[in-house]
């Protein structure tokens, strides 16, 4: 009886892991077909593309100098800022979870080491290099509000 009994419960656990294994599988499938697919959309030229790029660009140019800086500092600490480690390391839990693995701690470390400065050093080279020539006057202003 107790032989029977570990049998169906092992029958069970083998259900629920196969189960599982698919349901990751297809989520890696439909989240590589729907990246692949919006790396495709977006890398044609095409005129909704260009629409869609030109609207955010005179969106970003029609704001005043202040009005940049403050949403680019904005952005900035929410993603780099000293509080955004717990976001990081919610972010890497939750993409290891959707893809059926648990978040170890020396891998969440390395991640939240890492990532964040690395963006950091992007995001200033873009401030300092490529934002000067679109909008020197927002650069002056984060300078400035960095200095205080």
């Amino acid at each position: 009886k107790m032989l029977e009994h570990l049998r169906e419960f092992a029958l069970e656990i083998e259900e629920e892991e196969r189960h599982h294994n698919e349901q990751t599988l297809i989520t890696v499938v439909s989240d590589s077909v729907s990246g692949i697919m919006l790396f495709f959309m977006l890398a044609q030229p095409s005129r909704g593309r260009q629409a869609l790029f030109n609207t955010i660009s005179r969106l970003f140019e029609g704001l005043s100098d202040i009005a940049k800086a403050v949403m680019i500092i904005l952005i900035a600490d929410t993603l780099l800022g000293y509080h955004s480690e717990e976001g990081w390391t919610g972010l890497f839990e939750l993409v290891l979870g959707r893809y059926g693995f648990e978040a170890e701690e020396e891998g969440v470390v390395i991640f939240v080491g890492i990532v964040p400065v690395v963006i950091d050093v992007f995001f200033k080279y873009w401030i300092f290099i490529g934002l000067n020539k679109i909008s020197p006057g927002a650069v002056v202003t984060i300078k400035q509000i960095d200095t205080h």
